[in-house]
């Protein structure tokens, strides 16, 4: 049985979310105004990902050029068990971000809900592209590997 307390806790924790991923998107997006990517995300495949986690690694703890190319190693053999998760979590994200996208724009006026709705269609077809590109680098991978 849900009691009041319980369901508040659960709204609160939603709206918590939503309120933080909606700062969290405003903070990057600035960010992103004020530094520009060569690339942009969706145009990068899996391995320009790879190389940028390396490098954040070999910076931060000065690797050895063995330690990188292990870490590029392990990166990629982990590769299809982490794609796994996300495209079993997936399904189940996408549900509570509905949630929580029609909480926000409850508090919001009309054409800030307009705004609300390019903005996170836009986003949608950023990840959309990004995962395109991933399925599309993958192919070529596995048919450059036979």
């Amino acid at each position: 049985m849900v009691t009041k307390s319980r369901l508040w806790a659960t709204v609160l924790l939603i709206s918590t979310f939503g309120a933080g991923a909606v700062v969290g998107g405003g903070a990057t997006k600035v960010w992103r105004d004020r530094h520009p990517p060569e690339r942009s995300q969706a145009d990068r495949g899996p391995r320009d990902r790879e190389r940028g986690f390396v490098a954040t690694l070999s910076r931060e703890l000065n690797l050895s050029e063995t330690q990188k190319d292990s870490v590029k190693t392990m990166l990629r053999k982990y590769d299809p068990a982490f794609r796994a998760v996300m495209d079993g979590t997936r399904p189940k994200f996408d549900s509570l971000r509905g949630l929580v996208h029609a909480d926000i724009k409850g508090v919001l006026d009309r054409e800030q809900q307009d705004g609300f709705t390019r903005w996170a269609a836009h986003m949608d077809s950023v990840t959309a592209r990004r995962r395109a590109n991933d399925a599309d680098h993958d192919k070529k991978e596995k048919s450059r590997v036979r």
